[in-house]
């Protein structure tokens, strides 16, 4: 009979606890509320230990885009800040949804594939077109930076430099500038650039006026820039911006400059070129004579700065042939010793073939055997010399000089033998820093 009473107590027990539920059973709970839990104070061997309240927030509201989505883009930016959503975050939406609009007004620039009109030749009419469609698009990019920058505070180009993980040039080249003057820079090259742009497509260099015109426009850049940053600003910018600083990284490789010797270097060759950059081969008789006098002062100033020993390295490195033989012993691990060999062995040959083309008691013929005999001979000398990779610089592009010194059958080299001018490789090259002007052509583009 027990088991029918203890059946009983659990019926009146369950009963009394579903009706506690029903009296103590609230209305549903619309938006937020805060739920708590109250005990009370429970007691063991006479010490109290109390358990806190709990609050418990429920949610009950439903999110929607559209509530934050705005046509406007800065109440767009507000409502985004309103939901606590993460700076970075923002800027990542703001710049895509930009990035989106801009690339359809890009795109409306340029025609359809179906509209690509294959027999359009590149007359001037065409090349006009382009350019002007190029000057648009250049104009929609920077309003894209602009905007960009009007909204969010930050440069468009270094932003896509972190997010894709590429370094930041801007930084290396302008990052010891303050965010002011940095920004200014980059208004004064925009403006310059399109005014530079506009004189190439008058004609470029091809005739004095224009390149005048450059010059002047080049000196006023730069004194408005000096203006802008200050003495020791300028100073910094030009040693890393500069196309005399791009053209001494670029040619100086095997000289390794340190620091000091650069800074002097830079200062006797910058002020050289900014009177004589764009008349390299050019120019009257009178202009060339005046920059070779003042190519023989530069080469006077810089073996009095460097002294004799560092001023034969420093030639050596304005030597195009030395350069392209260093650049190989560098690409397959050989010493500096073996660049040295190979640029002997080359003007030996060089002085030789000068000699024979220039004899008149030899026929075309007679040359042209006399040569085969010395390219033999040379041909054993630098296999000795090179060993293993005596193959690899026979053949590498820039070091085929040896494999064309010899003059054709028919003898038709006579041309160039009467100018003065052998094979490729033979030729006296004009302009540069250093004896036998061997200056490699300003490199175009980025530093």
């Amino acid at each position: 009979m027990k088991w029918r009473l203890l059946v009983i107590v659990s019926v009146l027990l369950n009963a009394v606890l579903v009706a506690a539920y029903l009296t103590n059973r609230r209305p549903e709970v619309s938006g937020t509320t805060e739920v708590v839990v109250r005990t009370n104070t429970l007691r063991k061997a006479d010490q109290a230990r109390t358990i806190r309240p709990l609050t418990v927030e429920i949610s009950t509201n439903a999110f929607h885009w559209g509530e934050v989505e705005s046509p406007d883009y800065r109440e767009y930016i507000a409502n985004l800040r309103a939901i606590n959503c993460p700076e970075e975050t923002i800027r990542d939406i703001v710049i895509a949804d930009v990035n989106k609009l801009f690339a359809s007004r890009i795109a409306g620039l340029y025609p359809s594939p179906k509209d690509f009109k294959f027999w359009r030749v590149e007359n001037r009419a065409a090349r006009e077109e382009d350019r002007g469609r190029e000057q648009k698009r250049r104009e929609l990019e920077r309003e894209k930076r602009a905007l960009i920058k009007e909204l969010l505070g930050i440069d468009y180009e270094n932003e896509m430099a972190r997010l894709s993980g590429r370094p930041d040039e801007d930084d290396w080249r302008f990052g010891f500038l303050t965010a002011e003057k940095q920004e200014l820079l980059r208004t004064l090259q925009t403006k310059y650039r399109e005014m530079e742009r506009a004189l190439m497509a008058e004609g470029g260099f091809r005739n004095p006026e224009n390149r005048a015109k450059m010059t002047a426009l080049r000196a006023q850049r730069e004194a408005e820039l000096a203006q802008a940053l200050g003495a020791q600003d300028y100073q910094e910018y030009q040693l890393r911006n500069s196309p005399t600083a791009r053209n001494m990284r670029d040619s100086l490789a095997s000289f390794e400059p340190t620091e000091d010797e650069f800074r002097q270097i830079f200062d006797i060759r910058k002020q050289f070129e900014d009177q004589f950059g764009f008349i390299r081969d050019g120019g009257d008789q009178a202009m060339r004579e005046q920059r070779q006098a003042a190519q023989a002062k530069v080469d006077e100033q810089l073996r009095a700065l460097l002294g004799e020993e560092r001023y034969h390295d420093y030639a050596l490195a304005q030597d195009d042939r030395f350069r392209e033989i260093y650049d190989f012993t560098e690409r397959n691990n050989l010493p500096r010793s073996t660049a040295d060999a190979l640029l002997e062995i080359r003007k030996t040959v060089e002085q030789t073939g000068q000699e024979i083309r220039n004899n008149p008691a030899l026929s075309p013929e007679e040359q042209r055997l006399a040569m085969l005999k010395v390219r033999e001979e040379t041909l054993a000398t630098v296999k000795g010399t090179l060993g293993d990779s005596a193959d690899a610089y026979l053949n590498d592009r820039d070091n085929r000089w040896l494999t064309r010194m010899v003059p054709p059958e028919n003898g038709n080299n006579n041309n160039a033998a009467q100018r003065g001018v052998g094979p490729r490789g033979f030729e006296g090259r004009g302009g540069g820093f250093g004896p036998g002007g061997y200056n490699r052509p300003e490199r175009r583009g980025r530093p």
